[in-house]
């Protein structure tokens, strides 16, 4: 009978456990709010343009954002600047973390999403549908206003 409990109480310490960690990996979209998605009308050669937009981790735990789609681009991608021979290029990265009750600046001069051949024109006031994926294989969904592009001065 001991043993029959020890058990029982084993195997439901390890389902709580499990469950625990279950949904705090579950929920890493969940704990991100997003300000001020936008696309700048700033179409380049490749017909590319870039995502900006502030991810706010609001929880205790770094979150990880491992991609993007749109139904408006053949790929999307995550980019940032490095300086090579002097010059700045974009390049893709991995992934972006977000720490702890911190905002992560995705700007057009830094860290960004790439929207890589898009399938369509776009035009200032529109909506872009994006979808955000998490580390954790959990997603959240925006839509980025088209802004006119910022004059260089």
């Amino acid at each position: 009978m001991k043993r029959i409990l020890l058990v029982a109480l084993l195997s439901l310490v390890f389902s709580a456990t499990t469950f625990a960690m279950t949904m705090k990996a579950s929920n890493e979209a969940n704990v991100i709010k997003i300000k001020k998605p936008d696309v700048e009308l700033n179409i380049m050669s490749d017909n590319s343009t870039e995502v900006k937009m502030d991810l706010i981790n609001q929880s205790q735990q770094p979150v990880e954002l491992v991609a993007a789609t749109s139904s408006i681009a053949q790929k999307v991608q995550l980019h940032h600047f490095v300086m090579v021979n002097g010059k700045r290029v974009m390049r893709q990265i991995k992934s972006i973390m977000i720490k702890p009750h911190v905002a992560e600046d995705l700007s057009f001069n830094g860290i960004h999403v790439m929207l890589i051949g898009l399938k369509q024109q776009i035009n200032i006031g529109e909506s872009i549908p994006l979808t955000l994926i998490f580390s954790d294989g959990s997603h959240q969904s925006i839509d980025a206003k088209v802004i006119a592009r910022k004059q260089q001065s």
